[in-house]
């Protein structure tokens, strides 16, 4: 099973260059979801978490602007971080774009590199967002981090310090692949290549406790917290 990156949101009236950018974005490993106009991205984003969306200033034959969908997404879920794309390279654009909620704006053309770039900044706001708060809900997991204690489906799980370390982190990056390169240095503190063995000792004993349909691995590459 391939899990994908993260989720986004490709919004464009043009359908050649939705095709060119989604084939863009999911050979980087994103799962993509196109939308023509505004309402079919408005419908879309009430029934999927999109991490990232990329909308254009201009989508003709829609009720309103780029501009206007991204303020509409970012009501609808704050933690969805959304692109501006826009062929008005212009200093008023970033202003406009900030004021209706885009995290930036892209100016077109822009390279591939430049898309990808763009998109890998906004998956690190859409953690830091996630990161506010002491409480972090993943489904019907719910972490107190100031109590630092846990509950899964309403019942408490008692969790050594590694373990609610760990679970703590991957929460916190919830709905991307962590790999072992960052669990061994973000949570175990190490530099260098990780020790595979201890990671899945330690990850093993977690998925025992908190259900392991909520704990993914993801051979090869890490650990997935749905």
């Amino acid at each position: 099973m391939t899990i994908p990156l993260a989720f986004i949101l490709l919004v464009d009236d043009d359908p050649d260059l939705l095709l060119t950018l989604g084939m863009v974005l999911e050979s980087a490993g994103y799962a993509v979801i196109t939308a023509a106009d505004a309402a079919q991205a408005l419908r879309l984003a009430a029934r999927t978490d999109f991490h990232v969306a990329l909308v254009d200033y201009r989508l003709h034959g829609s009720s309103m602007s780029g501009l206007e969908l991204i303020a509409r997404l970012h009501e609808a879920n704050p933690l969805t971080v959304s692109l501006l794309m826009t062929v008005h390279d212009r200093g008023e654009v970033g202003f406009l774009a900030a004021q209706a909620g885009a995290f930036a704006y892209l100016a077109k053309p822009f390279s591939h590199e430049a898309l990808l770039d763009a998109v890998r900044a906004a998956l690190e706001e859409r953690l830091r967002r996630e990161g506010t708060g002491d409480c972090v809900q993943v489904g019907d997991l719910v972490i107190e981090l100031a109590a630092r204690s846990i509950t899964v489906a309403g019942e408490p799980v008692s969790l050594s310090p590694l373990e609610f370390e760990l679970l703590a982190y991957l929460a916190g990056h919830s709905r991307r692949v962590v790999g072992y390169g960052e669990l061994w240095g973000e949570v175990w503190g190490y530099h260098g290549p990780p020790d595979k063995r201890v990671i899945h000792k330690a990850l093993s004993r977690l998925r025992k406790r908190i259900g392991k349909d909520r704990l993914v691995c993801v051979r090869g590459r890490g650990y997935l917290l749905r």
